[in-house]
């Protein structure tokens, strides 16, 4: 039926924005909740409507392994039952959602791709209003201390910044941070020029969003992209000079902004706090890691902090020890869990198959997940179940799997 077609794509894009709601979005940091049971409702819908009933075995069997890996965690480890809450949740409901879609990981892959784009749009939108009309934003501040000027919290901004003496403001989208945004724009611009093929024109406009955002980790992390693309086509002759051109003009767009946030990070005084806060992160967990090389302290904020006040590292000459948060999400998976369980978590992020290019998308989400704390996110655990291949579901095939009990 033509009307239940539609519904289900409805479905499966809303529950493709949803998702990347959870994926740090100011929404997100001030009603975690709501998201949470909006992506619940939605599956669960999105489950009736399609037809799709059953979880595959192999599926069922990952979510038991993350139950037992994190109960044992909780064990060794003494933390509360509490602190593995949202990784129980989001991975429940991950795994709900892999049966919503019949087990098809390319059909996931296109509607995340279209929210993505959704967001792009907004973004857009973002700039202008916060450049152009900032009257229309509010100052707010969550429970947790975070603080944005929203307008709304669809409409967000509060980091700026200086390029060639123009003072701009970062854009950071529906989301909480620049540094955020840019991780959607540049897995869209990759899903543009690697998966498809498609000339650089076709992506000129989130390349602009990207711009935006400011963000250093993002403009690295577009030069892999670009790299990737034109490797083969380095020439001066015919195309290739062409290619080589267009490349060289899109990176010197990119050098004046690039510039300023490295002089903002090394120089100006909140830059500076920003890159040694990032550095203690990398030296103090590396550190509590050699402590607790095979089981990691737990997601314990107690422990971790118990475990930063009696370590110590140095930063520029001078002695630092302080009770914080850890910002790397690589760093995170090795801290909270050991280097084993770490290690097979990572292998499994590469093996994804929601994106083709493994290596290329790999390295992508390296260079994303070590500036941002990003763990517990829905984006994050379907990447790691994706590596798990099964059959995509046939509605009243008899092989597959477990009743979900919904």
């Amino acid at each position: 039926m033509p009307e239940t077609s539609k519904l289900i794509k409805y479905l499966k894009t809303t529950i493709a924005i949803i998702m990347l709601l959870g994926y740090g979005s100011v929404i997100n940091v001030f009603a975690p909740l709501l998201v949470d049971g909006l992506m619940l409702l939605f599956t669960i819908i999105l489950m009736i409507v399609n037809k799709a009933y059953l979880m595959n075995r192999k599926i069922f069997y990952a979510l038991i392994g993350i139950y037992a890996v994190t109960l044992f965690s909780i064990i060794i480890t003494h933390s509360s039952f509490s602190d593995y809450t949202g990784i129980y949740l989001r991975s429940t409901i991950a795994t709900l959602i892999i049966t919503a879609f019949k087990n098809n990981y390319q059909d996931i892959t296109q509607h995340i791709i279209k929210a993505i784009q959704i967001i792009t749009g907004l973004a857009f939108i973002n700039f202008l209003l916060a450049t152009l009309f900032p009257i229309l934003f509010i100052d707010v501040t969550a429970p947790t201390g975070y603080r944005v000027y929203t307008c709304g919290y669809i409409f967000n901004y509060l980091v700026d910044s200086t390029v060639l003496g123009i003072n701009f403001i970062r854009n950071q989208g529906i989301f909480w941070e620049p540094g955020i945004l840019q991780i959607p724009i540049n897995i869209l611009l990759y899903y543009i020029l690697i998966e498809q093929k498609q000339p650089l024109k076709k992506a000129l406009f989130p390349l602009f969003v990207l711009l935006t955002t400011g963000s250093t980790t993002g403009f690295i992390t577009f030069a892999f992209i670009l790299f990737v693309k034109f490797k083969s086509s380095f020439s001066l002759k015919g195309n290739g000079l062409i290619h080589s051109i267009g490349m060289i003009l899109i990176t010197a767009a990119f050098i004046p902004i690039l510039l300023s946030e490295i002089h903002n990070k090394f120089f100006s005084d909140a830059g500076s706090i920003s890159f040694s806060a990032r550095t203690y992160d990398i030296l103090m967990g590396t550190l509590i890691i050699t402590q607790h090389p095979l089981t990691g302290i737990g997601i314990n904020e107690n422990n971790y902090f118990e475990a930063t006040t009696t370590a110590e590292v140095v930063i520029d000459g001078e002695t630092v020890s302080e009770a914080r948060g850890n910002t790397n999400t690589i760093l995170s998976l090795f801290l909270y869990f050991g280097i084993p369980i770490a290690t097979f978590l990572l292998i499994a992020l590469y093996r994804q198959n929601l994106f083709k290019h493994k290596f290329v998308f790999f390295v992508i989400m390296l260079l994303s997940l070590m500036s941002e704390p990003l763990l517990v996110v829905y984006f994050f655990i379907l990447l790691l179940l994706s590596s798990i291949k099964i059959p995509i579901q046939q509605y009243g095939q008899k092989t597959i799997g477990y009743r979900t009990g919904l």
